[in-house]
């Protein structure tokens, strides 16, 4: 039996916008650092979008925060299918 818990998007979404927090100099940094334009940092903040794996390696490095720590730290035990996660119970 599987448990619904939050989309990876939902969860790198909440993880980002806790990195950028309305501060106008972070996100700044943030887009020039990974070289993408503003919107396409925003898409991210809200969930519509999920970076590229160069970007997700690239924004671990420049916030200091794990690419596990900004998926959710998922256990070996869950399962990730459709861009949603399943918990094994």
């Amino acid at each position: 039996m599987y448990s619904l818990q939050l989309p990876v998007q939902a969860i790198f979404a909440k993880n980002l916008r806790s990195i950028t927090r309305n501060n106008s100099k972070i996100r700044a940094a943030l887009c020039d650092g990974l070289e993408v334009a503003p919107q396409t940092l925003s898409g991210w903040e809200n969930g519509k979008h999920l970076p590229s794996y160069g970007q997700l390696v690239a924004l671990s490095l420049i916030s200091g925060m794990s690419i596990d720590e900004m998926l959710g730290k998922h256990s070996f035990y869950d399962v990730i299918i459709d861009k949603k996660i399943y918990v094994m119970k």
